[in-house]
């Protein structure tokens, strides 16, 4: 074969084909993303799948305290009150902040826009408009557990 004989592709048309690559692979990236907006991957486990996790002794955790405490990668405030052992997602309905326990209070608060819940996750003021999930809390043995959502 000689080298006479092969085709030359100009400048041109290479910065063409590589124009039209890019388009292409850009238009690829575009849809791919809103295929998975609109249909998001389904996770094993999380919310619908419950473990029980074990949250330390009875005694650690006097009335009126709080800790948090993780559960299934999500951060989980336990609570002691007169009522029982509460526990809620710490993450604000707001805008996501980390919410905190108040001990004169007794109430959650988030730090970012001073919304206030009290110990089962209810909006007592605030801009938040939904209360936090509320978790189930089982003591055995006098050990503190955290089985799912309530």
């Amino acid at each position: 074969m000689d080298l006479k004989d092969e085709k030359k592709i100009s400048r041109r048309t290479f910065l063409d084909y590589a124009l039209g690559g890019s388009i292409v692979v850009s238009a690829l990236a575009v849809l791919g993303s809103i295929f998975t907006y609109v249909y998001p991957s389904r996770k094993e486990g999380g919310a619908e799948k419950a473990e029980k996790v074990e949250a330390g002794p009875v005694g650690d955790l006097p009335v009126g305290k709080a800790k948090p405490v993780v559960y299934q990668g999500k951060n989980v405030m336990l609570m002691h009150v007169q009522a029982g052992f509460f526990a809620v997602d710490m993450k604000c309905t707001h805008l996501g902040c980390m919410v905190e326990w108040e001990t004169d209070s007794q109430t959650l608060k988030c730090p970012c826009h001073a919304a206030f819940f009290d110990y089962q996750g209810k909006v007592i003021s605030g801009p938040a408009p939904k209360p936090l999930p509320l978790y189930k809390v089982e003591v055995s043995k006098d050990m503190i557990y955290i089985t799912g959502l309530a």
